[in-house]
Formats: structure tokens, sequence, C-alpha cells
């Protein structure tokens, strides 16, 4: 990164639960005094020869890095406590586990209060909350959380097919079923008309698709 330019010493942290470095920079070039420009392409530039140097070393690299989180929510979520992102992570968990398809999954957080935007022309979706004017990229939550991550896990789940109960479970619950409506004719079949042709073949059709096919019986 500084080549043979720059003093740097280099300190490794194990106190803290989380191993981490701290470089303490001399800026001022030991040849020609010009002094080091800590901008924005020299972060990426130290971020990048980092990436590299873990993949030599088989160790885990960021793939999309979120940007800096700050240093007490960063502790507040390892301890689990109710931060802003693990609530909505909770509450994401929550949609997930009792939908799918995208409307149940938003229906599921507005109850909760939440607004979220998967639409997929967006560069990026987002989470907020009622009750705030700022939308959050949902990656900032984790990879499991981002748009593609609540699709995968949603179509984990099982469906319903025309209101039959088909294998649908709604995680750490009971199965759930589904009572059919009942409806009461109050007058006489004898003079209705019979139904023919296309009309009749329709119908017949619409029966085939909402029956399975092993209770089905033949119509004449």
């Amino acid at each position: 990164m500084w080549g043979t330019d720059y003093q740097v010493l280099v300190t490794t942290h194990f106190n803290t639960g989380t191993y981490h470095n701290h470089f303490v920079i001399n800026s001022v070039n030991m040849w020609n005094g010009k002094k080091f420009d800590c901008n924005k392409k020299a972060y990426y530039k130290f971020r990048d020869l980092s990436d590299k140097l873990c993949e030599k070393e088989q160790l885990t690299v960021i793939k999309n890095p979120s940007g800096k989180t700050q240093r007490s929510m960063y502790f507040a979520e390892k301890r689990g406590e109710p931060t802003k992102y693990n609530l909505m992570r909770n509450a994401i968990n929550y949609a997930i586990s009792i939908s799918i398809n995208q409307a149940q999954f938003r229906k599921a957080l507005e109850k909760q209060g939440y607004i979220i935007n998967l639409d997929p022309r967006l560069k990026y979706a987002t989470i907020r909350s009622v009750n705030d004017t700022k939308n959050t990229r949902l990656y900032h939550l984790g990879e499991q959380y981002d748009r593609d991550g609540i699709f995968s896990r949603m179509r984990e789940n099982d469906v319903w097919i025309a209101g039959e109960k088909y294998s649908y479970y709604i995680k750490n619950t009971k199965p759930q079923t589904i009572q059919p409506k009942k409806y009461i004719l109050k007058d006489s079949l004898s003079k209705t008309r019979k139904i023919t042709g296309l009309k009749a073949l329709y119908f017949y059709y619409c029966y085939l698709l909402i029956y399975p096919k092993e209770t089905s019986t033949a119509i004449t």
C-alpha cells in the first residue's frame, strides 16, 4: 500500500471480541517530504489489497461491503439488543414465515409498521418504518435480507391450490386449514335450463381445476 515511502506501525487487537488492526502512518514521505493523501481512492485501494491478501490466505472476504457501521450499533447488535436493524430483521423474518408471495409479504410488514420496496427496477431494495422518512437499503441488514435472499426464503414455503390445503405449514406453528364457504340455494333447480355447449365445457374444466383428480367424477 505504501511501498518504501512511508513509515507504518501495525497493531493487532485481540481483546475486544473482534480481531482488528490499527495502522499508524507517518504521513510524511521519507525521501521527498511529500504528505500522503489519504483520500477515498486510497481507501478503496487499501480495501482491495486487503481482500486479495485474505483470498491468498483462504480467509473470508466480504463480497458486498455495506459501508461502515457505527461502533455502538455494531456491539449492540452483537449483544442481541433491539437496534433499528435487529427490529427490521425480526419483522422480515416473521413476514417471510407467513407469506408465499410479495403481496402477502408486504401486507405482513405493513401490519408490523414497515413499508418495503422490492421493485426490481430500483438498484436497491429498501425498507423503512411508517414513522420514519428515511429508507434503509436491505443489503445493510445482511445478504439473506436483501431482495434475492427474501425471494429465495419465501420459495421454501408451500402453497395453497384452489382453496385446498396441500402441504402449507407456517413455520413453528401447527398446520393451518381452510374452512370452505357454504352457500344455501333458496329455490328449485327443476326449472333451471340445462347448460350445454362451450359454456358447459367451461364449467366442467373449472370443476376439474378446483377438485383433485382422484376425487373427480365424470359429468354427463
